[in-house]
């Protein structure tokens, strides 16, 4: 876009700021605004650009911005922001062209963003768009059982980077999905679905422990009756529901 049409604005919430900016010090709030500024002019920022125009950042300042597939550092909900500016913009012009804007099936085209425009510290740089997408298409290639999740909602975006900061490891989290896939828990309920899994730091953990393993009918069985039962139903039993008998004290050595 020429820098005569670059937009000259973008919607700021001052109570969305601030109390994201609590944990703060004067200086990275400085910074933070600066790269927001920046971003909003220059679009998504290098190294070079950072360090040039603000320095070196802190941690807590690179958590709110994502990496894009070329390295460069943006924040989510300013690129949302900026997108649905330019959307109501140009729907503004088309109607002008048209003579006014239209009395009836007007586009409800809206400038403002959803809550937390700059106040959202969820994103962190070492998560990139690629890694969302694997953790996504991870889980709905493993939990064939359960609903299939077709949308990141910036709520979704948020709880999964701030789930893979807590586990980094898609291996990890295969091992998880495999669990609740197996799981009559989760097949039979109806609520669970993706967001169950991301909702906070303990539901997932849980999975990965076992605690929603499949128990098979012979409870007091020898491990070779345990393992008959897997053979019969190799999807429902695995080695990973012997362990946890085990540990109960539920299967006999």
């Amino acid at each position: 876009m020429d820098i005569k049409e670059k937009d000259p604005a973008f919607l700021f919430y001052s109570s969305d700021f601030l109390t994201g900016c609590a944990g703060l010090t004067m200086e990275e709030r400085g910074q933070y605004i600066t790269m927001m500024c920046l971003q909003h002019q220059q679009g998504h920022l290098s190294d070079k650009t950072i360090r040039l125009s603000v320095g070196n950042l802190s941690d807590d300042i690179l958590s709110k911005f994502l990496k894009d597939k070329n390295g460069h550092f943006y924040n989510k909900r300013l690129d949302d922001v900026i997108e649905k500016r330019k959307a109501f913009t140009e729907s503004r012009r088309e109607n002008g062209k048209k003579g006014g804007r239209p009395k009836k099936n007007d586009e409800k085209a809206s400038a403002k963003p959803s809550a937390n425009l700059l106040g959202n510290g969820n994103e962190n740089e070492t998560i990139t768009e690629d890694k969302i997408e694997a953790f996504k298409k991870l889980y709905n290639e493993t939990c064939s059982n359960l609903p299939e999740v077709t949308e990141i909602t910036e709520t979704r975006l948020n709880k999964i980077i701030q789930r893979l900061k807590e586990k980094d490891n898609l291996e990890y989290w295969k091992k998880v999905f495999e669990k609740a896939n197996r799981s009559d828990f989760f097949i039979k309920k109806s609520w669970c679905s993706f967001d169950w899994f991301i909702e906070n730091d303990t539901n997932y953990v849980r999975v990965y422990e076992g605690t929603f393993v499949n128990m098979p009918d012979v409870r007091l069985g020898s491990c070779s009756t345990f393992r008959k039962e897997a053979n019969r139903n190799p999807n429902k039993y695995s080695c990973d529901n012997l362990e946890h008998l085990q540990e109960k004290g539920m299967a006999i050595l």
